[in-house]
């Protein structure tokens, strides 16, 4: 991971924690609202060692699945559908959040659709909301609230990898192919945001834009 020396200060540095400690410097990029950029030419070689110098490094945790293919058990993952469904709630909460930020309240219900979808409550996130976060800190927030209350993880029950990795192939192709006709036969500004994502007085100002 290459970081800007200007990004790197303003996580505060690396987190003086023993391990894992590239985990933790992510996560203090994520508060700070970091920009990440994933190539695909990036490549990736890790040390070929089978004991590690911790209990949940990287060599530990590959001896782990290694055993598990051994004795045939299955690698169980998220569905496609919590995948999804993590990225559209968390797109709509980027933009009440900066809705907030700038001024403009959301009303009750989209707060209590965005809450059900997130698996969290609908006070507990209006109030969330109300707080000075970045938008990273307030995702954080969320995530930890779903470990709490459990309805995220009751609602998406875990599958076989084989499984979830299908159901994503099928999923992408279906957007790709869904965009590929909107960019033959719309607009450019056929292609904004559904304006059912910004409250009214947002729209009528004109000027707000949230960074997506």
């Amino acid at each position: 991971m290459a970081v800007t020396a200007e990004m790197y200060a303003l996580a505060g540095g690396l987190p003086p924690v023993r391990t894992p400690e590239d985990v933790a410097f992510y996560r203090a990029l994520v508060r700070v609202n970091a920009r990440f950029r994933h190539s695909s030419l990036v490549r990736v070689v890790t040390s070929a060692r089978q004991i590690g110098r911790t209990n949940i490094g990287l060599a530990n945790q590959l001896n782990e699945w290694i055993e598990m293919g051994r004795q045939q058990q299955p690698f169980v993952v998220e569905p496609a559908g919590a995948i999804e469904t993590r990225f559209v709630a968390r797109r709509q909460l980027r933009v009440m959040w900066w809705c907030v930020l700038n001024g403009y309240q959301p009303d009750r219900k989209s707060v209590v659709c965005l809450a059900e979808m997130l698996g969290v409550s609908a006070q507990w996130l209006l109030e969330k909301l109300t707080q000075p976060y970045t938008f990273g800190q307030l995702f954080e927030q969320v995530e930890e609230r779903q470990q709490s209350e459990q309805i995220w993880a009751s609602r998406w029950k875990f599958v076989e990898i084989e499984q979830a990795i299908g159901d994503l192939r099928l999923r992408l192709e279906s957007l790709r192919l869904t965009r590929s006709k909107l960019q033959r036969n719309s607009t450019p500004d056929d292609l904004e945001p559904p304006k059912e994502l910004y409250p009214t007085k947002s729209l009528q100002n004109g000027s707000l834009k949230p960074s997506i």
